[in-house]
């Protein structure tokens, strides 16, 4: 289970401690070195502040319960688990320069275990060593008095995501591509396909999606389906879910994507539902693989033809799978980048407004409430997307009335919904616009 700690006052440290009250010992041990510059890869260490200590113990834990969640033994861990987890936390908005902090950490944490004589599967890819030069800034002939210092470059994150992105336009797909891909998952399994639509329409990243309820529940105690909403003749209901980082964040669900999920998934006749349903009872919730103790009297909402709830690594792999099929990459993320930019695109269509820089301030207010993102430069990430993508000769296939592809045998009422859907979005937002 779940790490916690306990702060032991004589030690200045956080005491890693194990669901059955136990310290974690090598947890323990790594922290104690780290604390007391007792460090085992250098000579000279600088003694690192309580701060850097306690940013160093939720690392780890971050790596150990997630492994735990997973059903992965820290010691049998290969670097392809960590690369599970480090897609996942680029698929749910960790910047390239994030992860890398995080699996620096892990690293010195698996070369503590070497260290300390503790078998283990793991290895990390090589670093490679280079010289920088370093210049006094306040030397104006800075250019002829310099010193060089050895370096270490960490090959662990790629390098694509260290670059600082201008827009999101490569991660922007048209909609024929949306339905070629919506295509290729669903011959997959439907409930990969339904997850992307609704990935489309609400801009979860792939954290919140296997939030997304079935019924009401803890976190949304008022949650109502598709049939008591329109009963109530909403157009739409909040969703909480815990956004990257723990933090509760909410965004906005539309009656007609409830609608989608309900006809297209839960009432599919080629589907069966409730047949994945009763397998999860007898097979899943008593297994070894069941964590979480409220699965019973909370479903999930999206059950594999195994009767498993979709898991992040599992749609990960659906979304893997189907970019071969396309012939490019496509990653769950990129769904709330194509939502996002499509809003946009419309919302210039709708109201005749040219977006621009001077719109800034408008569009961030109520775009960030959906995107549960609060930096100015995210938004200006998604108007410079849109403006790059009017630039292209491509931008007509990247809008709704793009709807000719009949070859992908994508159901007319789905991209139905996908335009009501956009149109609700648009209501809601200039509604909002002062």
């Amino acid at each position: 289970m779940a790490i916690s700690f306990l702060y032991h006052s004589e030690l200045e440290i956080e005491v890693p401690t194990k669901s059955d009250g136990n310290v974690h010992e090598v947890f323990f041990n790594f922290l104690y070195t780290k604390k007391n510059s007792l460090n085992l890869f250098s000579k000279a260490v600088k003694r690192p502040t309580a701060i850097t200590i306690h940013n160093i113990a939720y690392k780890v834990k971050y790596l150990i319960d997630t492994f735990e969640e997973n059903d992965i033994e820290v010691y049998q861990a290969s670097f392809d688990d960590i690369k599970s987890i480090m897609e996942f936390m680029h698929d749910n908005g960790f910047s390239g320069e994030s992860i890398q902090t995080y699996t620096t950490t892990w690293r010195q944490y698996y070369d503590f275990i070497d260290k300390s004589n503790i078998y283990n599967e793991m290895s990390f890819p090589e670093q490679t060593h280079f010289e920088k030069k370093i210049t006094k800034e306040s030397d104006f002939l800075s250019h002829t008095s310099h010193r060089t210092e050895k370096r270490k470059k960490d090959n662990t994150v790629p390098d694509e995501w260290l670059t600082d992105k201008t827009t999101y336009a490569h991660e922007v797909l048209t909609m024929n591509e949306f339905w070629a891909l919506y295509k290729a998952l669903d011959s997959l399994d439907r409930v990969y396909a339904v997850m992307a639509f609704t990935m489309l329409q609400t801009f979860l990243r792939i954290g919140g999606i296997v939030q997304f309820p079935k019924i009401a529940n803890t976190m949304n105690p008022n949650w109502k389906n598709y049939d008591s909403l329109k009963q109530l003749n909403k157009e739409s209901q909040e969703l909480t879910f815990i956004n990257k980082g723990g933090k509760r964040n909410t965004c906005l669900v539309t009656t007609k994507t409830l609608q989608f999920i309900q006809e297209q998934y839960l009432e599919c006749e080629d589907l069966d539902y409730e047949q994945r349903r009763k397998l999860l009872i007898s097979n899943y919730i008593p297994s070894r693989f069941c964590k979480k103790t409220e699965i019973g009297k909370y479903p999930p909402l999206w059950i594999n033809k195994n009767g498993t709830p979709v898991s992040i690594s599992e749609l990960q792999g659906a979304f893997r799978k189907a970019s071969k099929v396309l012939g490019r990459k496509v990653k769950p993320h990129y769904m709330r980048h194509t939502g996002a930019t499509h809003l946009l695109m419309n919302y210039e269509l709708a109201t005749g407004i040219k977006l621009n820089m001077s719109l800034l301030s408008d569009i961030h207010t109520w775009l960030s409430m959906q995107l549960c993102h609060k930096k100015f430069k995210t938004t200006v990430r998604y108007i410079k997307t849109v403006m790059k993508l009017k630039g292209d000769a491509s931008v007509l296939a990247l809008l709704p009335e793009a709807f000719s592809s009949e070859d992908l045998k994508v159901a007319t009422e789905v991209k139905e919904v996908y335009e009501k859907i956009m149109q609700e979005h648009l209501v809601f937002y200039t509604e909002l616009r002062p």
